[in-house]
């Protein structure tokens, strides 16, 4: 996290649109993988200098299929690199790496950005149980949870993979379009080309544009859309039917009910 004086958020962003009224002075970005936050929220962290980031994997899977795509003997000097190119990219935003831990119970954060619950990756849909669980268990304990926001990722409505954009939820606040102008679009870029592993996984997002919104309360117990889920047609060891009694099971050991 940043070491600097807190300054004042809403001149910061002037003329973006924001889809919670007004605009939280604490801020957490909550990823499944290191870039997860680059793709979704990179521009709006350089606007944010009280913002926190949190990586909830290291993005290296034990498998190691992964680490040596890319040139590394083995997962952990692959997760070494990952950290590092994301240290970096965070570094171009004005952000330095304090841990990349926090709990939304004890960090005083008035807002939580994270993922959509929309099939894309099985990390990215388990971390969106994770912080909407946690904010449900917050409200159980009398206390007031922070504000929930999405970032758009990616998924394969329709069959067909799209980035940046969200599945249309009946729930969900409206979404808040953010077109960069030219100097957030090259800001993003620097932060994307930081994750040189990544080069290829990262083609398709554009730095165009970001969008956020209100979550709406999810069932994980039942897809997120009709149809194959992306993580469905890929070789990443987790296919939506499986991930759902999962998610059945931590919901039953929480004692939490759906929707969340």
């Amino acid at each position: 996290m940043r070491e600097t004086p807190r300054l004042g958020i809403l001149p910061l962003m002037q003329g973006w649109p924001w889809p919670i009224d007004p605009l939280p002075a604490r801020t957490v970005v909550i990823g499944a993988h290191p870039d997860d936050e680059v793709i979704g929220a990179g521009a709006l962290l350089a606007r944010l200098p009280d913002a926190t980031v949190v990586h909830v994997t290291d993005g290296a899977p034990r498998n190691e299929s992964d680490a040596r795509a890319a040139g590394f003997a083995g997962w952990t000097e692959y997760a070494a690199a990952r950290r590092a190119e994301a240290e970096a990219a965070l570094a171009v935003a004005g952000l330095t790496p304090e841990r990349l831990t926090a709990l939304l119970r004890d960090g005083g954060f008035d807002a939580v950005i994270t993922h959509a619950y929309e099939g894309g990756h099985p990390d990215h849909d388990a971390t969106a149980l994770a912080v909407h669980a946690a904010c449900r268990l917050i409200e159980a304990a009398g206390q007031s949870p922070p504000h929930l926001v999405e970032m758009a990722g990616y998924h394969a409505l329709g069959g067909s993979f799209i980035a940046g954009t969200f599945i249309a939820h009946a729930e969900a606040g409206p979404v808040a379009t953010v077109a960069l102008d030219a100097k957030a679009r090259r800001l993003k870029r620097r932060m994307l080309d930081c994750h040189a592993t990544q080069r290829a996984v990262l083609a398709p997002f554009t730095v165009q544009l970001e969008r956020f919104r209100a979550a709406p309360r999810y069932d994980f117990r039942i897809p997120p859309h009709p149809g194959a889920l992306h993580y469905d047609t890929r070789n990443w060891g987790m296919i939506g039917e499986h991930w759902r009694r999962l998610a059945q099971t931590a919901l039953e050991q929480l004692r939490l009910a759906c929707p969340l």
